[in-house]
């Protein structure tokens, strides 16, 4: 594997862990190691490398340095037996060096056991905790460490590692390939490397490992999507399917794309992206005909198309979902923002009194009334069961930018002001009628109707929406 053939041997060979690399070898300089370090930070990003090395700086051969999977070795009668053997002098160096990784899998008495020995160390006992998850190790460990924290790398950072990897492979692959192995590898030298080496010694297309072929594609998929292209970007992605790409990458990939827009689109672009000069600026343009409210959607699709890409029977339905609902709902906003650009000489558009104000408020609503079918079907598109309660609800009137919806049944009011339902109804409310739309509901009464002659159509309204909200059947 070349994560582990090409695992650093000296602190000099560690990419993007300049400050910590530093720190360690400042300590060894002047013979001050702590007894104790806590490494922590998203894996891949070199802790337990960097621990062997901190290791191996200090003195420490052989059987001397012992590595402990946490994961595996979280009980108390696992650390109870570490704590025996960190009495034993050391065998043949100068330092006995356990590294324990995963360390917050250790259970709450296995840390109790080991805080008695990081507050009586043995002289010659190091302790190195390694952890993705900071949080979860207790404060009496963490005030008895040293701690470093391990950053996700620089894209340049990586993309230097696999050239170095590429060059003593004695392989061609190209910088552009090299920075989209970086990108999707998302800070982890780990993943970077496992993915070069698919494309070096499995022969694989950076495509079938990555799940696009180039950084620009994503870019023209994106621009099909915003010119309501429905077929070409239809097309777009049954290509990249037949072609071995994975479509789960793929959709990282677009993700992250629409990241970019949306950096670019709050003024932070060239601080925070790398991206070539040309790329960078088809997203400017890209992101200037984009809403906030449009980018907005864009992400929450693709992000639940990430979910369901995972399960999917037809590999390619969650992307080609997001095309057709994009295209459905993008209309009306799309052409008002273009509009105003070109009404500005290419400027971004500001929001008008009007967009600030929202829908007017007060007294009638029948402007929204007419709408509220285009609410139903969009909120349909994402919870069929919250579709049925707006259906027993009625809009009532607007104030100060929060639309009023009178429910009539106690359990309606309470599924509707469920945090996940009411912040889709206020997104979907917001985007139909143009502007910025609280949502809140109040209970009222309900008229009672007479009763058929036919009991059949006697049914019950409350059973009958309770059915619709849980999908049920008599």
């Amino acid at each position: 594997m070349f994560y582990t053939k090409y695992r650093p041997k000296k602190f000099e060979d560690l990419f993007g862990l300049k400050s910590v690399a530093g720190a360690l070898q400042a300590q060894l300089e002047k013979n001050q190691v702590s007894h104790a370090y806590l490494f922590y930070g998203p894996r891949g990003t070199g802790k337990t490398t960097t621990a062997r090395l901190l290791a191996k700086e200090a003195g420490c051969r052989g059987l001397d340095l012992i590595e402990i999977d946490a994961a595996s070795n979280r009980g108390i009668d696992d650390i109870r037996s570490l704590r025996e053997k960190v009495n034993l002098a050391p065998t043949e160096s100068a330092y006995k060096v356990y590294v324990i990784d995963e360390a917050h899998m250790l259970t709450k008495e296995a840390f109790n056991a080991l805080l008695k020995t990081l507050e009586e160390p043995p002289r010659h006992v190091i302790l190195i905790l390694c952890t993705t998850e900071v949080h979860r190790i207790p404060e009496t460990i963490q005030s008895r460490c040293q701690k470093f924290e391990f950053k996700r790398a620089s894209t340049v950072d990586i993309v230097s590692k696999l050239k170095s990897i590429v060059e003593r492979e004695e392989a061609t692959i190209g910088d552009k390939d090299l920075e989209l192995v970086a990108k999707n590898a998302e800070g982890g030298f780990r993943d970077a490397e496992t993915m070069l080496e698919q494309m070096i010694v499995g022969e694989l297309s950076v495509g079938e490992v990555v799940g696009v072929s180039t950084g620009e594609s994503v870019g023209e998929f994106v621009g099909f999507l915003l010119k309501k292209q429905v077929p070409e970007a239809l097309e777009f992605i049954n290509r990249t399917y037949e072609s071995g790409s994975n479509l789960v990458n793929f959709n990282k990939t677009v993700l992250e794309y629409l990241r970019g827009l949306l950096l670019i689109k709050g003024g932070v672009g060239e601080k925070l992206l790398e991206a070539p000069e040309e790329n960078y600026k088809r997203m400017k343009r890209q992101a200037e005909q984009l809403s906030v409210q449009n980018m907005d959607f864009m992400i929450t699709e693709f992000t639940r198309a990430g979910f369901e890409l995972q399960n999917s029977t037809i590999p390619q339905l969650p992307l080609e979902l997001v095309v057709t609902r994009f295209s459905e709902w993008i209309g009306p906003q799309m052409s008002k923002v273009k509009n105003q650009m070109s009404n500005s000489s290419g400027s971004p558009p500001k929001p008008s009194l009007e967009d600030k104000k929202g829908p007017k408020d007060g007294g009638s609503v029948f402007g929204i009334v007419d709408k509220w079918g285009g609410v139903l079907e969009t909120i349909k598109s994402y919870n069929h069961s919250l579709e049925a309660l707006l259906k027993s609800c009625r809009p009532l009137k607007m104030e100060e930018g929060t639309l009023i919806l009178e429910v009539f049944y106690k359990f309606h009011k309470e599924r509707l002001e469920e945090p996940k339902n009411k912040n889709i109804l206020e997104k979907v409310v917001s985007e139909v009628l143009g502007a910025p739309t609280k949502i809140r509901c109040i209970l009222g009464k309900k008229v009672s109707e007479p009763q058929s002659k036919d009991p059949g159509k006697d049914f019950d309204t409350v059973e009958k929406s309770a059915l619709d909200v849980f999908n049920g059947e008599l």
